[in-house]
């Protein structure tokens, strides 16, 4: 059988091996190009990261000034009160557009000053704008057996005031912190019995129910629909 000659010299299976070989090098291509994507992508989300985390200590920053240059809060300021309370270790200051505003210290698990909150005569609630709000808190008094955590400072405030052995209670500010300050209360505080004190109103149970069934703990409610402990505190302080 006479030998088979290809023309150029070409042997047979080069021109499968060529495509093949292509393939490789755009299977190569497309691999790298998406490693680099996704380097490039945590790379912006890193320096993201570290932005906030900038913005969030020089806010801090400015929260301490405030804190600082700021004076002792006065009983008589009118939130205080409309909701029958003292001002514990509050400040208050002049805002050049809230008004007379009480300051709340919103501190972290390691009890720095983060953020303010500031509430003015209407009762108008806002932290610092930019600041951090995750993980934030206030805490009433000392741990003790039973620990109350809430929404709102007033709330604290109310259960602290309403029991005879003024419980520990630490406010999360909002409800969608309630997460945070749970489980940095459970690190604090793990021999403490933590109950979430809940504001009774389908928003305010609902978070509470969540988290509750997150770390089994006890729920309390207000007796009024739609009221929280402040506002129980309030009825009964009115003649």
């Amino acid at each position: 059988m006479p030998r088979l000659v290809f023309s150029g010299g070409r042997q047979p299976g080069c021109r499968a091996a060529g495509r093949e070989s292509g393939g490789h090098r755009r299977t190569d291509t497309a691999s790298k190009e998406a490693e680099q994507r996704r380097c490039a992508h945590e790379q912006q989300a890193r320096q993201k990261e570290l932005e906030l985390a900038q913005q969030h200590q020089r806010k801090a920053a400015y929260a301490l000034y405030r804190w600082n240059h700021s004076y002792p809060a006065s009983p008589n300021h009118p939130h205080l009160v409309a909701r029958h309370l003292p001002p514990f270790d509050l400040r208050q200051w002049q805002h050049p557009y809230y008004g007379d505003c009480l300051l709340v210290p919103m501190v972290n698990e390691a009890w720095q000053l983060m953020n303010l909150e500031q509430i003015n005569q209407d009762g108008q609630k806002r932290p610092i704008s930019g600041a951090l709000k995750k993980g934030l808190f206030y805490q009433f008094g000392r741990q003790t057996w039973t620990l109350y955590i809430c929404e709102s400072w007033t709330t604290g405030a109310a259960i602290h005031l309403g029991k005879p052995c003024q419980p520990c209670v630490m406010s999360a500010f909002s409800r969608v912190n309630l997460e945070a300050v749970t489980a940095i209360a459970l690190r604090l505080y793990p021999d403490s019995d933590i109950v979430i004190a809940a504001d009774n109103d389908p928003p305010g149970i609902e978070a509470a129910v969540r988290v509750a069934r997150r770390y089994n703990l006890k729920i309390v409610l207000p007796t009024g629909a739609g009221q929280d402990f402040c506002d129980s505190l309030m009825q009964e302080c009115t003649p």
